[in-house]
């Protein structure tokens, strides 16, 4: 194991290009400090990509910690995309979600992505796209990450039988201190409102923004509701 100090904090997606650029090999396995995968798991991957040239990402089913399942897949970002995904939420456990109704999906709102929590990504595929895009600080880049390869002509897929646990949340404040969560959920809107200004069509661009002023009118913390709305006028 190799550590690579950066001096600073630089976001999820610009780190893990200096841990690529600092790295060897052909497969690139991006893994959150909370999240963990075992050897047979890994090698399911690998040997995923090792037979389709065109497989740019291989992921693994995920777990929460005690077993439950968790999403690793989720439809394309947009409008239409995180309305079906808000619907997905409440049946995450279910198993009918995370295997037949992706599948359902697929060809009708394309490809989607998968969560950068844990996956393996082609090196010359990443490379050829040019790696994370370092404008999402945090948030947002995996989705961009997949989409930039999909439009590559790169295939993206779980992997039968491989598996990974990850505790989600544990490293952005979800249950800390109320600063740190209203930080993070800063960053969260921030990535989302790149996101949508990169890839999304005017409409949707509209109705997000809408949609995010008329919550962010409402949070009753005066600091808090100017920071959010400041975000939305500079995006």
């Amino acid at each position: 194991m190799r550590l690579v100090e950066a001096g600073r904090n630089l976001g999820f997606g610009a780190a893990c290009n200096l841990a690529a650029e600092k790295s060897a090999g052909r497969h690139l396995l991006l893994l959150n400090p909370d999240a963990r995968i075992d050897e047979e798991s890994l090698r399911g991957l690998v040997e995923a990509q090792e037979q389709d040239e065109r497989l740019a990402v291989a992921a693994p089913a995920l777990r929460y910690p005690d077993g439950s399942r968790q999403f690793a897949w989720s439809p394309p970002v947009g409008v239409p995309g995180e309305a079906i995904q808000r619907l997905r939420n409440r049946f995450e456990k279910a198993a009918w979600n995370h295997r037949l109704l992706p599948r359902l999906l697929k060809p009708l709102v394309g490809a989607g992505w998968h969560t950068a929590a844990c996956l393996l990504v082609r090196r010359s595929a990443f490379e050829e796209v040019g790696g994370f895009d370092e404008g999402f600080f945090l948030y947002f880049e995996d989705a961009d990450l997949c989409l930039r390869l999909h439009r590559a002509g790169y295939r993206q897929r779980e992997v039968a039988g491989a598996r990974a646990w990850h505790v989600r949340g544990a490293m952005t404040g979800a249950d800390g201190e109320r600063s740190l969560v209203l930080g993070v959920e800063r960053f969260y809107r921030a990535s989302q409102l790149r996101y949508y200004e990169l890839h999304r069509p005017r409409w949707e661009r509209a109705v997000l923004r809408r949609r995010l002023r008329r919550r962010f009118r409402g949070i009753g913390d005066e600091e808090h509701r100017n920071a959010m709305l400041r975000l939305l006028d500079e995006a």
